[in-house]
Parts: C-alpha cells; structure tokens; sequence
C-alpha cells in the first residue's frame, strides 16, 4: 500500500513534540500507540493510517459488542453519531468491536500541527466522552437511550 511520506513526516513531527510513544509501520503508513482515558474504557489504541492524499485516526475500544448487546450498541453509536460534527463511531458486525474513525483530507493543503492535534485528541476525546455510555451498553447493564442521556447529562458544566 503506498501512503505519503509528506504526511507521515509532519504526523511523526507533532508525536515527536507532543512527546507521544508511538510505533510506526514503515511498510503500510501506520502510527500505533495508546492512551488511557477516564471513564470505564480505561485504554484506546490509536491507529493513524497514512494514504496518499489524507490520514484517518481510528480509536479502538477494548470491548466487543455480542449478540444480546449488538442492537443497544447500534442504536447508541446512532444516537452519538447524530450528534457528532467530526468523525464517527462504527461496529464491526462480523465481531462486535467498536471504534471511532475520524478522516482527514490532506489533497493541496498544507497540513497543519493544529489539524494533526485535533484529529488525534477528538478521537480521545470523544472515547472518553461516550466510554461509560459504551461500557454499560455492551455490557449489557443499560439499554441505548439511558445510556446516552447519563452521557449527555455528565458532560454538561457543573452550576
């Protein structure tokens, strides 16, 4: 798979000065590294795979949906996404993993440390955000509707 060394250059330069522990996939254009979050998630892995003209930072959950819990799952990553202005979360269906995907097009830009940063911490940001909501749907210990509006409700600023 070809990817651009350009992207990859300035990607490596903000993880460098972000001070990020990284890996980086020289045969395939990948970046791997991890972050913890606070909320029931406890771990995201991070992917960023670099293409040609643009990169896409993939946020993966540690926890699978199953069968009893696939539909709750389904209809709370709805319920987010609807929301959402930047990125989304998607399921596998062939095995229940879920995680969030947020592209970035790079065609005749300059790319910016700015966009790099806020692509990376939306990711995590929006892990965090939803995790407690993710766990207990998957989990099976709330359904999508009260699991989304406990998220709504804890994300907003205290009086």
């Amino acid at each position: 798979m070809s990817y651009s060394n350009e992207i990859c250059t300035a990607i490596k330069g903000f993880l460098k000065k972000d001070e990020w522990n990284y890996q980086f996939d020289e045969e395939n254009g990948n970046f791997t590294m991890g972050i913890t979050l606070d909320c029931k998630i406890k771990n995201l892995e991070m992917i960023i795979d670099v293409r040609d003209d643009s990169y896409c930072v993939i946020g993966s959950i540690p926890l699978k949906a199953d069968k009893e819990t696939f539909v709750e799952t389904v209809r709370l990553l709805n319920r987010i996404n609807w929301e959402t202005l930047f990125g989304s979360f998607e399921m596998d269906e062939s095995d229940g993993e879920v995680r969030y995907r947020l592209s970035v097009d790079c065609e005749d830009i300059s790319l910016s440390e700015s966009v790099i940063r806020n692509s990376i911490y939306i990711t995590a940001q929006m892990a965090n955000k939803y995790g407690n909501a993710l766990a207990q749907v998957i989990m099976g210990f709330s359904n999508a509707n009260d699991a989304f509006l406990a998220a709504k409700q804890a994300d907003k600023p205290a009086d």
